[in-house]
């Protein structure tokens, strides 16, 4: 459990993660801050927005073939509501990028998304 302060970025700490990809284990380092932005009444619920941004990079070599890395970036807006303790809506943009190198070669990959999600009852 993590206590958010308004107005108060609240930096979680760095989680190592090993990430399987292509078959080669990738030790990543993941940083998250959550920032509780307001929290008041919107139509009758008590309404808490978030900002939550997280980062993470970590790379390895591939079996004596290259190097390969991986970084990604997000930042989402949260809406919740706190009394029925479920989500509103989602808002936010991630940035996965993927580079290898070896062989004398250079390959990157570079996705970036925007998402959009409301909740609404059945």
């Amino acid at each position: 459990t993590v206590k958010l302060e308004l107005g108060k970025e609240t930096k979680l700490p760095t989680e190592e993660k090993d990430e399987n990809m292509f078959g080669q284990v990738i030790p990543m380092e993941i940083d998250r801050t959550w920032k509780l932005i307001s929290l008041g009444d919107e139509g009758g619920r008590k309404v808490a927005k978030l900002e939550v941004t997280s980062e993470s990079s970590g790379a390895a070599e591939m079996q004596g073939q290259g190097m390969l890395a991986i970084g990604q970036e997000s930042h989402f807006m949260i809406a919740f509501d706190v009394d029925a303790k479920i989500p509103i809506s989602l808002e936010g943009e991630s940035m996965f990028e993927l580079s290898f190198e070896g062989g004398g070669q250079s390959v990157n990959f570079q996705n970036e998304s925007k998402i959009v999600a409301k909740y609404s009852p059945l």
